[in-house]
């Protein structure tokens, strides 16, 4: 598939998402009504996620869950605003790398973007903490030669650490510091359980296995500080560009977005934002699009220009 079919048809489920919900039954009865009455009366009451074969926008099949994984079983991509612009990003940019590191991978959406972006000239390292959520990655990516998945967190350096692993619902915010989210309305009643997880830095990941990293991927809701300084030699060694999730200060409690931004930027990074075409725009405001959009969040680009 070719990137401006990729585009087309991306842009074609990024309008169909804007539609009320009557519109989108209207041209998905089945796949609308079933979302709706699980996520407004089922699971309020049976707390057991559907969980539910989806088909993405660029023709892979991939397992999710309902609710959580609802935006991909409607309309193949993820929905939200900055996500539809993280993706047009991707389609723009991976094709010509050879190594993409992927952490924080949740159920493996953009792992499979990447690996049909990719093709076979192109690896793809995958990373996921959560055990529950990493059983939809390995699911959704056992057939894909390309990719290689690690059921580790990414810190600082290798050891254990404890983990807060929500329940499918809010599994998205699976986190090492569930405190960063002590603004939002839903973590007030969501209670993760604490377990015990297995942690590796990139610095030794990328040495162990010779690799040169390209292009690196962090979302890990609140540990990309951790995750950061534990790559500093692959990353002055390599400049890989870095896309890290940046959580709006207003949303948060936590000052390890900022300062992650900060050390990635040291290095001799420069920041940009991604705007609606997928391309690029410089800013020395990490916030610049998501105080104009109302999002929690958005996803900030750093390239190397020392």
């Amino acid at each position: 598939m070719q990137i401006d079919q990729l585009l087309d048809g991306l842009s074609s489920l990024e309008n169909f998402s804007k539609k009320n919900r009557i519109q989108r039954f209207i041209l998905t009865p089945v796949k609308t009504f079933l979302a709706f009455i699980y996520n407004r009366f089922l699971y309020k009451y049976l707390k057991i996620p559907l969980i539910i074969s989806a088909k993405t926008f660029f023709g892979d099949k991939m397992y999710v869950n309902i609710p959580s994984g609802t935006d991909i079983y409607l309309f193949g991509a993820r929905s939200h605003e900055s996500e539809m612009r993280l993706t047009k990003f991707f389609i723009k940019n991976l094709k010509n790398k050879k190594i993409f590191l992927d952490v924080g991978a949740h159920v493996g959406f953009y792992t499979l973007l990447a690996s049909r972006l990719m093709g076979d000239m192109g690896r793809i390292f995958a990373f996921e903490a959560s055990p529950q959520t990493f059983n939809f990655l390995r699911r959704n990516t056992e057939s894909k030669k390309n990719v290689f998945i690690i059921n580790n967190a990414v810190s600082e350096k290798e050891g254990q650490m404890t983990f807060f692993e929500f329940d499918l619902y809010y599994c998205e915010s699976n986190t090492l510091d569930p405190d960063i989210f002590k603004k939002q309305d839903w973590a007030k009643t969501a209670v993760p359980r604490e377990i015990k997880i297995d942690t590796i830095s990139m610095d030794y990941f990328c040495t162990d296995n010779a690799i040169s990293p390209d292009i690196m991927k962090i979302d890990v809701e609140g540990a990309e500080l951790s995750v950061i300084k534990g790559s500093m030699k692959m990353i002055e060694n390599n400049h890989p560009m870095i896309i890290m999730e940046y959580l709006n200060d207003k949303c948060v409690e936590s000052k390890q977005y900022r300062e992650a931004m900060d050390l990635i930027l040291s290095l001799g990074y420069s920041l940009y934002l991604i705007n609606n075409n997928g391309d690029l725009i410089a800013s020395s405001d990490p916030c610049f699009i998501s105080d104009k959009t109302g999002e929690a969040s958005d996803n900030l680009v750093f390239v190397y220009e020392k």
